[in-house]
């Protein structure tokens, strides 16, 4: 296994975790797959991806993540969760500054 960074975004419901990930210096995130909403689950896909300091893990904020948070952070894994809201917006003001540009 190579030493490459590797960012796993997780799309977290109540019952699945729809996961991608994009190694350091690749052009485009891989869809890997949905995997069952179980600590077991989440440490083999863990475990497959990498050593705990090479993989940087985020996910939408809510209701389902405070147990993934708590179980990552348990595992030593750097883990992030972010709002959706938040993103957008910064998108958004994105797209604004790049049509004054013009």
């Amino acid at each position: 296994m190579n030493n490459t960074t590797k960012y796993v975004g997780l799309d977290v419901s109540k019952e699945n975790i729809a996961v991608a990930v994009a190694d350091e210096g690749r052009s485009k995130p891989r869809y890997i797959g949905m995997i069952s909403y179980s600590v077991q689950s989440i440490r083999k896909l863990m475990n497959k991806l990498g050593k705990p300091e090479q993989l940087h893990v985020c996910y939408e904020a809510g209701p389902t993540g405070y147990g993934l948070y708590r179980l990552l952070n348990s595992m030593d894994i750097e883990c992030r969760p972010w709002k959706a809201k938040c993103i957008r917006a910064a998108i958004f003001q994105r797209s604004l500054q790049s049509t004054e540009l013009r």
